[in-house]
């Protein structure tokens, strides 16, 4: 199911590529600190503000869905664009 948010976690394919041979038929489950870690950087990344937002109740919502004979899981999504600012004080700049 992380594959629905690839597209906003940035090098998703070099993070998830050591989790993705555990995809393959017949492939022995065996979990190191090298899948930990990448586990952990995209649970990192699919929780920050980049991803995740409030949804907007006025807009329409998508639900995405993935089943196995063990397994199922869904997600709810809304699509929206942001007008965002930034601003900042430089204090002591010295050029």
């Amino acid at each position: 199911m992380i594959g629905v948010y690839r597209k906003f976690i940035p090098l998703f394919a070099q993070i998830s590529a050591s989790l993705n041979k555990f995809t393959r038929k017949g492939f022995p489950f065996i979990w190191t600190e090298i899948e930990q870690a990448s586990f952990n950087q995209l649970k990192d990344a699919i929780t920050s503000p980049t991803v995740l937002v409030l949804s907007d109740p006025s807009q329409s919502y998508t639900i995405r869905t993935d089943a196995s004979r063990v397994d199922i899981g869904a997600v709810l999504l809304q699509k929206q664009t942001f007008d965002a600012e930034y601003t900042s004080t430089v204090s002591n700049y010295k050029p």
